[in-house]
């Protein structure tokens, strides 16, 4: 897993999503490992600080807000 982490970590140091400058249908998929799948199996990005920006700059993306307070009401 650490080295897995490690990669993705490495690979989102190049630019601001996985398939470089633009928002994608890789980013709507790998997000889930770093949001959802955090539910069901524990583990810490503190250590991985691309990793953690890029999931801040989904999050504030408006299309994503609006699909977790459908998704999620109240969060």
């Amino acid at each position: 897993m650490k080295q897995m982490l490690s990669y993705v970590d490495s690979e989102l140091a190049d630019g601001p999503y996985f398939a470089g400058g633009a928002f994608t249908a890789a980013d709507v998929m790998m997000l889930f490992p770093f949001t959802t799948m955090r539910l069901f199996l524990d583990y810490d990005l503190a250590p991985y600080p691309n990793i953690l920006a890029y999931v801040k700059r989904i999050e504030a993306r408006p299309a994503y807000r609006r699909a977790m307070a459908l998704a999620e009401p109240g969060t």
